[in-house]
């Protein structure tokens, strides 16, 4: 778990920079990841 200070201080960095919302990928760079969405909706 991430500390709440540290995260507040990424968060507010990112806003300074521009960043409307900030999102994490908990799972995350996988190779080929953005084909899943495509295999699920792939007719069978």
């Amino acid at each position: 778990m991430i500390d709440p200070a540290v995260r507040g201080r990424i968060v507010e960095g990112l806003k300074s920079l521009g960043f409307l919302y900030i999102g994490l990928d908990l799972q995350g760079f996988r190779s080929g990841a953005l084909n899943e969405v495509l295999n699920n909706a792939a007719p069978k």
